[in-house]
């Protein structure tokens, strides 16, 4: 191919910089093609990330699907940075994940569907979304518009509910605060609120909360989150509930 043979000849040419480096890893994460060709489109592309990208694309045969999902990442990315988020971090991010959640037609916090996107696309850093994570995730999920996005809500609604608790899991770490290890009160008990609901919800959930917020008022660790989606199990009255056999962390007992 001519682009292989141009990119050979690129990287032989001259040493990338940093910053080339990183987009040839990036553009290779993103399109799975080869690092010659990465090298070949971005330099022809100015080393610009978009333009190379757009070039590739419209190569290939998927290319104007991927192309779609690389423009709304770049909506929302570029959101977030004018709001006030990191321009150095290649990421969708908050005032970016707030306009994904109104062109999803989502309320965030009263309904857990940004959470089970970013759980089906194995999303890492605390209320971000990566390049790869947003673009290669719905890929690999059919969704190459938003319209296919929303069509398929309710299809992923549904794989969230048969692995609840798989998804509940994932929701603690990729909402705590990056480099913490618990959730404060206030952040466990507005998750508990969006996810024990429907097939899953606690009739006493919000005596649950008001204790937790109230009386408990400590940071809430991962093997207490864990055990919450058992305990939440018992009787309302906890009648079946082994106070001194049971080995329940002390929020439980108290």
């Amino acid at each position: 191919q001519f682009l292989y043979f141009i990119g050979c000849h690129c990287c032989e040419a001259y040493m990338l910089t940093i910053k080339q480096q990183d987009a040839v890893a990036q553009f290779v994460c993103i399109t799975g093609a080869a690092e010659e060709i990465a090298t070949a489109c971005l330099h022809k592309g100015g080393w610009i990330l978009t333009t190379a990208l757009t070039m590739y694309y419209e190569e290939h045969e998927d290319g104007s699907d991927l192309s779609t999902l690389t423009a709304l990442y770049e909506k929302y990315k570029q959101r977030g940075i004018d709001e006030g988020g990191d321009s150095d971090v290649d990421a969708i991010q908050g005032k970016g994940m707030v306009l994904l959640c109104e062109d999803f037609k989502v309320d965030p916090f009263s309904d857990p569907l940004i959470l089970i996107i970013a759980w089906l696309v194995d999303a890492k850093v605390s209320y971000c979304l990566s390049r790869e994570e947003f673009v290669m995730g719905l890929k690999k999920l059919r969704c190459f518009t938003l319209e296919d996005i929303l069509d398929g809500v309710p299809v992923w609604r549904t794989r969230a509910a048969s692995k609840w608790k798989d998804f509940y899991y994932f929701c603690f770490d990729w909402t705590k605060p990056a480099g913490q290890r618990y959730l404060d009160c206030e952040s466990a008990v507005d998750l508990w609120k969006l996810l024990i609901t429907g097939a899953h919800q606690w009739d006493i959930l919000d005596d649950w909360c008001t204790y937790v917020n109230t009386q408990h008022k400590k940071l809430i660790s991962k093997d207490v989150w864990r055990q919450f989606a058992e305990f939440r199990k018992h009787k309302n009255d906890f009648s079946d509930y082994d106070l001194e056999h049971g080995a329940w962390p002390v929020l439980f007992d108290n």
